[in-house]
């Protein structure tokens, strides 16, 4: 069973090989094709950068239960996580979040950002891939859905089995539930700064992280061995 770093690091190489298309300038799109899946990916990235899951959900196109349960609980990590950021500005004053050098993108990461200048975008059909301008390829592509490009939920996220779907589930919702009792203890506890939310907040999804390291650890050690049958 993989582990949620997995999942959080294979995002997060999506992210930064994203990071590498920054450029000083923009190649003017081609063709009305390249224009429409351009504007595609801008409006998933205002949606994340908005954390508005709905938007988000809008522009990533699923096509499994498995998919679509793997982004539901991906958008509930996101709205709990955000929901605290508000909170806590909502407690010590709008922007005290930021003052204190915490920004959302210190919280979990979920949905990679995806900066978009100096991104190619080749049209084949009803798929489009990305490039930097320099040529690198970047392992996120889109599909024309029904006329409208969307990005493509095979590439968006990794591959994984019912199984251990229910498995990684358990634990991002264990953080989930976590994150939302640090925000309930705004109202109920002495905190005292925008630093001590974010970092009790920061103590108890590492604790589930641990304990779900620990479990992984002790079901690899006490699984029996597999032993030849007897006669063969």
């Amino acid at each position: 069973m993989r582990s949620p770093a997995f999942y959080r690091a294979a995002l997060s190489a999506t992210a930064c090989l994203l990071m590498t298309a920054l450029a000083t300038g923009q190649t003017a799109p081609a063709s009305a094709d390249e224009t429409g899946a351009m504007a595609a990916l801008k409006a998933y990235a205002d949606a994340v950068g908005a954390a508005d899951v709905a938007r988000v959900r809008e522009q990533i196109h699923t096509t499994s239960d498995l998919q679509r349960g793997a982004l539901d609980v991906m958008g509930r990590l996101v709205q709990a996580s955000y929901d605290l950021y508000r909170a806590t500005d909502a407690k010590f004053g709008a922007g005290a979040m930021a003052s204190a050098g915490v920004t959302k993108a210190s919280f979990p990461p979920v949905f990679p950002t995806v900066p978009l200048e100096g991104l190619r975008v080749k049209v084949d059909g009803d798929r489009a891939t990305l490039s930097t301008e320099s040529g690198a390829p970047i392992p996120l592509t889109l599909v024309r859905v029904r006329g409208a490009w969307k990005l493509n939920g095979d590439d968006f996220l990794p591959p994984f089995s019912a199984a251990q779907f229910a498995e990684q589930g358990k634990v991002v919702s264990a953080a989930i539930e976590a994150i939302e009792q640090t925000k309930a203890d705004l109202a109920t506890t002495a905190l005292r700064s925008p630093d001590e939310v974010y970092y009790l907040m920061q103590y108890r999804v590492s604790k589930v992280s641990e304990r779900a390291s620990d479990t992984q650890m002790s079901e690899s050690t006490t699984a029996p061995a597999t032993r030849p049958v007897a006669g063969k």
